[in-house]
């Protein structure tokens, strides 16, 4: 599927995917933006660090 849909754009002369920068914000409720940071810091890990082994945890999961 993804394949023919680099054929189809590229026939058309567009870009398959967009680029992304990697950066992006994440509203959260309070209480589990205080736990996440929590939980890292208690890890020594940094927020962003944490988010983002656990995104990676979830798409292996995908």
């Amino acid at each position: 599927m993804i394949y023919a849909l680099k054929e189809v754009c590229a026939e058309d002369g567009v870009e398959a995917f967009k680029k992304y920068s990697g950066k992006f914000v994440v509203r959260l409720p309070e209480e589990m933006h205080s736990k996440a940071s929590l939980t890292a810091a208690t890890r020594g890990l940094s927020l962003n660090t944490f988010v983002q082994r656990a995104v990676k945890r979830e798409l292996e999961q995908a």
